[in-house]
């Protein structure tokens, strides 16, 4: 019997051996730019793989590679797949982003909002970001009032940091390109007198 399990366990470790080499192998050939042999690898990783600590990172690396070679079904059900396969909170976080920017990318607005809806409302860095990043999506679905709201409610928010004064910024811009030239005065005025006349340089010029 002792025979037997250790000649089970030798065969389960060669295997994950293989399997292993498959991930490492496309993992090279996207270093090098050959995608569409990393894809090849990655998707013969993943057929093997019953849910390792390379699970995450093959899924990550195959959705870019589909996007580098325009496979926009294969792109999205990798990053899905990413996101269903996080294991921690940092993983999840990134496969969002990823998600999200590879659905806005391919012209797929709705859906991309759709991602990043249910963490847009928790005031956190990630929240923030993910509500920045919804707003963007809004711009290139050329609704700019929708934008405005967004990024207008995270200039808002005390504790966003940079993305608040960038949000601030945007929000002039948006008024501006609108030809709404009277809200995009005020706006900017507002914009200069919260974050650059506070400035201990303008401060003294002034």
């Amino acid at each position: 019997k002792s025979f037997l399990r250790f000649f089970s366990e030798s065969q389960e470790t060669e295997k994950k051996f293989i399997n292993y080499g498959k991930f490492y192998a496309g993992y090279s050939q996207y270093q090098q730019e050959k995608y569409a042999q990393a894809l090849s690898s990655f998707k013969d990783f993943l057929d093997s793989d019953s849910i390792s600590a390379l699970t995450w990172n093959a899924c990550i690396a195959a959705s870019r590679c589909a996007v580098a070679l325009n496979k926009k079904e294969e792109a999205f059900d990798f990053a899905e797949k990413a996101l269903s396969s996080s294991k921690n909170n940092e993983e999840k976080r990134q496969s969002v982003i990823l998600y999200a920017g590879i659905l806005s990318d391919f012209a797929e607005y709705d859906r991309a909002l759709q991602v990043l809806k249910p963490y847009k409302e928790i005031r956190d860095d990630f929240g923030f970001q993910c509500l920045y990043i919804s707003a963007g999506i809004l711009v290139q679905k050329k609704d700019y009032e929708g934008a405005c709201i967004l990024y207008e409610k995270l200039s808002e928010e005390k504790t966003a940091g940079k993305l608040a004064e960038e949000s601030a910024y945007r929000t002039c811009e948006l008024y501006f390109e609108q030809a709404l030239y009277a809200e995009a005065v005020s706006k900017f005025e507002k914009y200069i007198k919260k974050y650059i006349a506070k400035s201990p340089s303008d401060s003294k010029a002034l």
